[in-house]
Formats: structure tokens, sequence, C-alpha cells
């Protein structure tokens, strides 16, 4: 499928209640609107397409940049291409998915961690966070040691943080929190002792981002 192809097809799939919560979510236009579940029929349909998924990304509409990730081959995703992708990116939900699905699985993934993390844009930050809190899911790269690290980093920089970096922080706080129980209490601690988002007000049946009630309801729901 060309570019052109697509994009009629997402338009033809526009949904105004999908497009109302994205805007409202900070999604910017051009948008249509399109709900997930045709984004991944369509991606299934038509495969891992690389080129076809840069198309997307640089047509700068969120619907096709949703797409474009499912579409990315992560093995050619080059630091450099990916760090000028996210220059216009500062949509959270989007900028997650694409480093999560595709950016961690980036053989240069190790270098833009470095790179962002020292960037002074905000999302640039919550993206180097972001591959912080995947290699907290991996056991094999989560060592005592680098655990250790971890928490005396976050204990030092989350209440400074700006918004969208403190926001992948302090998921970082309480994915090891409620990943690993040796480290719970400590993790439950530093969330207490700093109090971001303690005062957050969530709708009934929600978990607030306050760590220890994050890492509560995890530890709950896993019994």
């Amino acid at each position: 499928m060309k570019l052109e192809e697509v994009l009629v097809l997402l338009e033809q799939n526009a949904n105004a209640s999908r497009k109302k919560t994205l805007l409202k979510a900070g999604a910017k236009e051009p948008l249509f609107g399109v709900p997930l579940g045709f984004l991944r029929t369509l991606a299934q349909k038509v495969g891992i397409n690389h080129e076809l998924a840069l198309s997307l990304w640089n047509s700068k509409n969120t619907d096709a940049r949703f797409l474009a990730v499912m579409l990315f081959d992560p093995n050619k995703l080059n630091a450099k291409t990916v760090d000028q992708m996210i220059d216009d990116v500062s949509f959270d939900q989007l900028l997650d998915d694409l480093i999560f699905r595709c950016v961690y699985l980036s053989p240069e993934k190790e270098v833009l961690e470095k790179l962002w993390y020292k960037a002074k844009e905000d999302h640039k930050r919550r993206a180097a966070w972001s591959l912080i809190v995947k290699k907290i899911g991996d056991k094999n790269l989560a060592t005592s040691d680098y655990l250790n690290q971890l928490l005396e980093v976050i204990e030092k920089e989350l209440v400074s943080a700006t918004p969208l970096t403190q926001w992948m922080t302090n998921r970082a706080l309480s994915e090891i929190g409620f990943r690993y129980l040796d480290y719970t209490e400590r993790c439950l601690s530093i969330g207490e002792k700093l109090g971001v988002y303690k005062d957050m007000m969530v709708a009934p049946g929600c978990t607030s981002a306050y760590a220890p009630d994050w890492i509560h309801a995890v530890l709950k729901r896993g019994k």
C-alpha cells in the first residue's frame, strides 16, 4: 500500500469520539481519530513495512504515526533517525508507544538512552526514562547494583523533574516496587517521603499514580 491509500483509509474510518478523546489527552492536529482496533487490523494486513512507516510518520498525522509504530522494523531504526523523529512529539501516548514497541528493540537503544537522558527537552528525557522502565522489566538487566543505583537517582531527581519526565520516573519507582519484592519497602518509603502525586484525584475504581498506591494496587491484583 502507498501512503496516499493508507491516509484515505484512515480518514474513512475516523471516529469523532476517538478524536475527541485523543485531543483531550493532548494529541495535535492533523488527526482523524481512528480506533486502535482498526489500526491493529490494518497493521496485520500490511505487515512490517519500514519505508511506508517512515512516510506515515513524516505525514505528521497522529493516527498515521500510531500505525507507523506498528509497521516499523526496529532493526532499521538508527539513533540519528529516531532522535529526529521525536523532535516534534510531545503527545505522551504516542511517544511511549514508539519507545516501548520500537525503540527498545533497536540496536542503538543504549545510545539513545544516554543522549536523551542529558537532553533539555522534557519529552526526550521522558523517552530516556521509558527505556529505563523497559530495562527494569528485564530481570537479566535489572541487577541489584543497577536497581540500587537507579533508586538513588530517582530519590534525587523525581521531585524536581519536569512533568513528562516526572511521570515516567515515578513509573520506574513503582515498577521496581511491585516487580522486585526485596525492594518493595524501600520504594514505598521513597514514595511516601517524596509525596509525588499524593494528592492526585482519580475516578472511582482507578488507581492513583502516587507510587505507594500504585505499588499496593498491583501487588494486590497479583495475589
